[in-house]
């Protein structure tokens, strides 16, 4: 009797601990690249961003892509192999869409010529936590849910100024029913565990290209929200 009370009252600590975490939006997790969010707002579809005022777009045409930062990564419970994928999708995303807005997509700075007017795209991932299929199927209440936190920012190449910031934190379920995704979990779990972090990084890429279409035609859309 004594030890199904004891495991009642486990039981019932973890629900609480569930709720207290699970339905929380949680902490952003800032790295190196801002010592602060301040003077950020939320636009575009995510969380924050700063544009410095008064720049010409349209007199930038070529873009240099980095390598994705993780040096700061503070949340993770994927593997070194999952972390490269997610983040290999990360910067196979932004190149497309960059592509769409400027005439050069550079992977190294030799490729620019002298004179050029350029950015320099940075790119940070600080918590990749992918889902947790049976946490989610036998606990529920948003518990193994998928949870990123990416941030970015267009600099210009030359002077060395940052023109764009922007930073966001995803979680759960963006699209489809959870129905649809645990039915495809026990076909195949693995997929399932990235399948949301990879959608995540369709989502920044479109955002932020969002924010370059609208600076690039001078007609930003400001304050646009989720």
């Amino acid at each position: 009797m004594r030890k199904e009370r004891g495991m009642r009252f486990c039981f019932l600590c973890l629900l609480i601990l569930t709720l207290a975490t699970g339905c929380a939006s949680g902490p952003m997790y800032p790295s190196a690249m801002f010592r602060d969010y301040s003077g950020m707002t939320k636009q575009y579809d995510l969380d924050h961003v700063r544009i410095a005022p008064g720049t010409d777009f349209s007199a930038y045409n070529t873009i240099l892509i980095s390598p994705v930062d993780t040096s700061s990564l503070m949340m993770t419970n994927l593997d070194l192999e999952d972390q490269k994928e997610v983040t290999s999708k990360l910067l196979e995303n932004f190149r497309a869409e960059m592509s769409r807005h400027f005439s050069m997509v550079a992977t190294k700075s030799s490729d620019i010529g002298q004179g050029q007017k350029a950015l320099r795209l940075d790119l940070g991932m600080t918590e990749m936590e992918g889902t947790n299929v049976m946490l989610n199927m036998m606990v529920g209440f948003s518990s193994g849910n998928a949870k990123a936190t990416f941030e970015g920012r267009l600099v210009d190449l030359e002077a060395g100024t940052e023109v764009v910031a922007f930073a966001d934190r995803k979680k759960g379920f963006p699209f489809g029913s959870k129905k649809e995704f645990w039915d495809h979990s026990f076909i195949a779990p693995e997929y399932s565990k990235l399948k949301y972090l990879l959608l995540f990084t369709e989502i920044w890429a479109e955002n932020v290209g969002n924010i370059v279409k609208s600076l690039k035609t001078g007609h930003p859309s400001v304050g646009k929200g989720k």
